[in-house]
């Protein structure tokens, strides 16, 4: 399944919803406003590799983009 731009451009052009809810923060990489456990995939862009951090909020399974 696409998750691009393009994806959900056509998806909602069509009278379709999106299959996927994304939702995007910003915030410091060592204190990071949400839930244990609660994110499926994160990444880091220049900001400093905080493993216990990325630990704590991806879920079991989830996926780390570096």
């Amino acid at each position: 399944m696409g998750c691009g731009l393009r994806y959900l451009q056509s998806r909602r052009a069509h009278g379709g919803k999106a299959l996927i809810q994304l939702e995007l923060a910003v915030g410091s990489a060592y204190h990071m406003p949400v839930a244990d456990r609660s994110v499926d995939c994160l990444t880091s862009v220049f900001a400093p590799i905080v493993p216990g951090e990325f630990a704590r909020v991806t879920k079991p399974g989830g996926v780390l983009i570096l």
